[in-house]
């Protein structure tokens, strides 16, 4: 996780989609660059994961690592939701801030809302410690 250490994800998968790495929070603060080309851990790494209904949810530390669990189906996609939260004092990563894999812009997730709606680009009225990582 970039910016604050002090972030917690929330997960809720509509399906059997994510798998944690055992132990993982104990190896402490570790590259994302490393970790994303599967470089940091090794053969023996245990993942923990189990088959999620409609409703759980899976609540982890920025420390602990996870990942997608392969897709074995056919004909059906992988749909999970995701959410982060962090103390607004800490410093945030501005990757945070936009569209996950900015896959869209916020104007175009925004066009059909209100344009008085206070929810319309709600962090920018926050004190916001933003750094470019």
């Amino acid at each position: 996780m970039r910016g604050t250490q002090n972030t917690w994800s929330v997960w809720i998968p509509l399906g059997d989609c994510v798998a944690v790495a055992s132990g993982s929070k104990q190896l402490g603060f570790l590259d994302a660059s490393g970790l994303a080309s599967g470089e940091l851990l090794d053969e023996k790494t245990v993942w923990n994961w189990n088959p999620f209904s409609c409703g759980d949810v899976l609540m982890f530390h920025s420390l602990a690592v996870h990942q997608g669990r392969d897709n074995v189906t056919a004909n059906t996609i992988r749909l999970a939701t995701s959410a982060r939260y962090q103390p607004v004092s800490e410093p945030v990563d501005e990757h945070a801030l936009g569209p996950q894999r900015s896959w869209a812009e916020w104007d175009e997730l925004y066009a059909n809302w209100a344009p008085d709606d206070p929810l319309n680009y709600y962090w920018q009225s926050l004190p916001l410690d933003v750094r470019n990582y």
